[in-house]
């Protein structure tokens, strides 16, 4: 343990220990790099200070599985004995084990089914300023824990960035300890990314600058897989990097792989990486660090339906994090592709996940638990929406009642480490029959889809499945399911051999973990063995429609392949869809993605739907509905009768046989919604109506009536009455009808009040008067206004009239509403300046 003993956490060891023994809980900040992750704990076991397991709770996956092999080989020990690890679908841990390394969702699991946490003396919340969900709610109940029935019970919550005042009142019985390390300066410049330029050639030119100007590793920050990718692929191709060690780094990686970009290197290294590099892993020797200013943050759009994952600019706090990489061992570098300025406009901390992430998942297993998520002590409370959203969707499943206790089916979906959407759909599939299947279908799309489009042979898997299954002919119906279950199969049948799999492009690894978590899913409900079969669309298009009827959609462009969901929003098909040209389709998955420069929701995972389905699936919720319509090429009157379910109209009759009614509805209704025009309405209508709104709006005691939405639509409908064509409506007069609307005393209060004109000469014409808001305005030639004593008013001498006050080239030069300064003030000025310019004009 020597490597231990520089660090900050040895030397500050005694505060630490200090706390622990006086205290229930401590607040621990320290820089990356101070032993928090490794160090802390350790000493805790050799000081036999804890007693109990020590639960260390990390963000990611491949932190705990890092941290548990570092510790692990500093005890001289495996994996598995004194430290293990646990994270989804792993556990390398014995009852032995002392020190368990394990993701936020794991612990959350861990206290769902042993909510006294028997067997644990202390949980460390690891990087807590990443603030998940799992670890808010797990941070919740533990408090609750701890305050309650395990007293004994210990918490510590470390960060780098931690803002320590909050959390210490939250917690309290705790000590707040801050540690610091040595802080070598790392040089930061600002270089944005230009609009023409492509950021991983902007990412490549930097890196090769940076490495030949400074010493150590790399570590370039990009947004995701395809980003690292992209940026590997162009640095490989330059001849400058042929001496370098290029790797990537991400979650979706084997561990192997991802231990080759950690491991020290006597080789120059570029890491490129998500920002699972921020925080906890330590890559030695790292000096220069390019950053992207990239990361993809998951929320939940509640307008939508639909859980977000797109590229976001990163806060400040999360900016300062990754420059801090190369500062560890000596002075670094960094690079920020964005502007200074730029900077300065983000947001200081990232948003907790509470505040924007859907919370049904964790409600119900809340309310299973036998706690109130609306009265549980958070440390930020979610916002009282998103509680709702989530009582509303876990009622629609049946996973709530109507009093919000939990029902068997509730119970059952607390099983399943899924969303209660996905895991009521397993629970159908078992009652159609085709479980093994439908939990495969799910476990395939949990991560990325094992299937390498770009690689892929579809040709030598369809040979495959029709030699194995025969015909794979399903009563006409196409689904994408489909085709990922026969990767699957032709990946079993070759064993998960890597190279054999990777020629007709299917990712072996992912295959052989989808079966896994397929076994997973049937064992916990309640089906023992896993025989897959091929099964039959129709029932998966069942078990979908119910789990997830807002993802029907109707074909709404045959070009462009745009569908309608049934709440009305626009899906795009994935261009690597099976399903092509099907007029009703559900997916499995919505997700938001950049579409043709656009943001828009993209369909994963269709499957066709007939519909005889759709009317099992949806019953009474199916409308007949009528309608009376215009034809706007045709312009004639058409009666619909139509099926409806959510927005979506289908199975649409017409006819022509439309009454004298239905075309007054028909015509009067396109005139409301603006896709027809009156040739009469037009500037006297419009004078009229700016001078009722001016009295109703400034002079509402004249009880003048308003004219409104209400009254436009009265006007239509008289216009269009007893109409036989447009071309009748068009050119039918506006105005008499509109002052139908007024009784005689009415518009002569308005002539007498609101003039459309007032004379101010009895030797000039009278000027029109426009009524906008709070002001009359006249437009007046400076000339005329020279026998004009008094400012002219309107509404019975009480309102000031505006002047806009004209030079002979009709130009404002002055506004005024006191003629009177006009000419004392600012009159000889202007007189002095025009009368040059103007000389034939009188001037006084």
């Amino acid at each position: 343990m020597d490597e231990i003993g520089e660090l900050p956490i040895s030397k500050g060891f005694d505060k630490i220990k200090d706390a622990i023994l006086s205290n229930s809980n401590l607040i621990l900040k320290s820089p990356t790099g101070s032993g928090k992750s490794v160090g802390l704990p350790l000493i805790l076991l050799k000081e036999n200070l804890i007693n109990g397991q020590i639960l260390v709770v990390q963000p990611r996956r491949i932190a705990a599985r890092f941290l548990a092999n570092r510790v692990a080989k500093i005890l001289q020990t495996k994996v598995g004995e004194l430290v293990g690890y646990q994270v989804r679908f792993e556990d390398l841990t014995t009852a032995e084990t002392k020190v368990i390394y394990l993701t936020d969702g794991v612990l959350f699991r861990k206290i769902l089914t042993d909510p006294f946490l028997s067997r644990v003396g202390l949980v460390i919340f690891d990087e807590f300023h990443e603030r998940s969900l799992q670890m808010d709610t797990s941070l919740a109940l533990l408090r609750s824990l701890q305050e309650t029935k395990r007293p004994s019970l210990r918490l510590i919550v470390t960060s780098a960035t931690l803002s320590s005042d909050g959390i210490n009142q939250y917690l309290g019985k705790s000590k707040s300890i801050e540690l610091f390390a040595r802080n070598y300066p790392v040089e930061i410049e600002y270089r944005p990314v230009q609009r023409n330029e492509v950021l991983w050639k902007k990412v490549s030119a930097e890196v090769k600058k940076s490495m030949s100007k400074f010493e150590g590793h790399c570590l370039v920050f990009a947004s995701g897989s395809y980003e690292i990718s992209k940026i590997i692929q162009e640095i490989h191709s330059s001849p400058w990097a042929k001496d370098f060690l290029i790797k990537p780094l991400y979650g979706d990686m084997r561990l192997e792989e991802q231990e080759l970009a950690l491991k020290p290197s006597g080789q120059r290294k570029i890491i490129v990486s998500t920002n699972i590099a921020e925080t906890s892993l330590t890559i030695e020797g790292v000096r220069i660090v390019i950053d992207t200013g990239i990361a993809k943050k998951s929320s939940y759009d509640p307008i939508r339906g639909v859980n977000v994952l797109l590229p976001q600019l990163i806060s400040k706090s999360a900016a300062d994090q990754r420059a801090g990489r190369a500062g560890r061992t000596s002075s670094g570098y960094c690079i920020r592709l964005w502007g200074e300025k730029e900077h300065q406009g983000r947001q200081e901390e990232e948003i907790p996940a509470i505040k924007c992430q859907d919370l049904s998942e964790i409600y119900l297993n809340l309310v299973n638990l036998g706690e109130d998520p609306d009265s549980l002590g958070w440390l930020q409370a979610p916002p009282n929406n998103s509680l709702d959203r989530a009582k509303d969707t876990l009622r629609s499943i049946g996973a709530l009642t109507h009093t919000h206790e939990i029902t068997d089916n509730g119970r059952k979906i607390c099983q399943f480490p899924l969303r209660p959407r996905l895991a009521m759909a397993l629970l159908m599939a078992k009652e159609l029959g085709c479980l093994p299947a439908f939990a495969l279908a799910m476990a395939l799309m949990e991560d990325r889809s094992p299937i390498i489009h770009k690689d892929f042979n579809r040709n030598i898997v369809d040979s495959y499945l029709l030699q194995k299954y025969g015909t794979l002919e399903d009563e006409g119906l196409d689904s994408d399911l489909k085709l990922l279950l026969g990767a699957w199969a032709y990946a079993k049948n070759e064993e998960f051999s890597v190279d054999r799999c990777k020629y007709v492009g299917i990712h072996a690894f992912r295959c052989r973990e989808a079966e896994r978590l397929a076994n997973r899913f049937c064992r916990i409900a309640g089906l023992q063995e896993f025989s897959f079969e091929i099964p039959k669309i129709k029932e998966f298009a069942e078990v979908l429609l119910v789990a997830f009827p807002d993802h029907l959609a109707v074909m709404k462009s045959r070009g462009t392949m745009m569908y309608e969901s049934i709440n009305g929003i626009n899906l795009h098909l994935n261009k690597y869809s099976e399903v092509q040209k099907a007029q009703w389709v559900v997916a499995l998955n919505l997700l938001e993605k950049p579409i043709k420069g656009k943001i828009g929701l993209e369909m994963e995972f269709v499957t066709e739907v007939k519909e005889e389905i759709i009317i099992k699936a949806f019953g009474q919720k199916i409308l007949n509905g009528q309608e009376v319509i215009l034809d706007q090429q045709t312009r004639k009157v058409i009666k619909r009768n139509y099926d409806q379910l959510g927005t979506i109209k289908y199975n649409i009759r017409e006819s022509e046989s439309a009454t004298k009614e239905d075309m007054q509805h028909a015509y009067s209704n396109e005139l409301k919604v603006g896709n027809l025009h009156l040739k009469n309405w037009n500037a006297e209508v419009e004078n009229f109506l700016q001078r009722v709104c001016f009295i109703t709006q400034n002079y509402p005691e004249y009880l003048i009536p308003e004219f409104n939405e209400d009254s436009k639509n009265l006007v239509y409908e008289e216009i269009c009455a007893n109409a036989k064509s447009w071309k009748e409506i068009r050119n039918r007069e506006v105005l008499p009808i509109i002052l139908k609307l007024y009784s005689r005393a009415e518009k002569d209060l308005l002539t007498q009040a609101i003039p459309q004109a007032i004379s101010l000469r009895s030797d000039r014409r009278p000027y029109r008067v426009e009524y906008l808001g709070v002001k009359a305005t006249i437009r007046v030639s400076l000339q005329d206004l020279y026998e004009v004593k008094v400012h002219p008013k309107v509404v019975f001498d009480k309102h000031l009239v505006t002047m806009e006050i004209l030079a002979p080239n009709n130009r404002c030069v002055q506004i005024t509403n006191n003629l009177q300064e006009f000419w004392t003030g600012s009159y000889p000025d202007i007189k002095k300046e025009l009368s040059g310019r103007y000389p034939k004009h009188e001037w006084r």
